[in-house]
């Protein structure tokens, strides 16, 4: 399916109904962009059961890390 669109204020782009509907992605959703030979590729990035993403800093992961680490050792004693 092909459809042509306009790039609208702030580089916009709406990706008619019918193939976001065809591709079951909706206001709101994720999606990966490509770049590639000097095409743009639009890929959903639908979740899977137990599937999520989410944004942490180094500092999140690195606390946690030591939390895990901490319990891992009262357990161990």
């Amino acid at each position: 399916m092909i459809r042509r669109v306009r790039i609208g204020k702030k580089n916009m782009v709406y990706i008619p109904k019918e193939i976001a509907d065809a591709v079951g992605v909706r206001e709101g959703d994720a999606m990966l962009v490509k770049v590639s030979s000097g095409k743009i590729e639009l890929i959903p990035m639908g979740k899977t059961e137990g599937e999520y993403w989410a944004e942490v800093t180094l500092e999140e992961i690195e606390s946690v890390g030591e939390e895990l680490s901490e319990r891992t050792l009262r357990s161990n004693s």
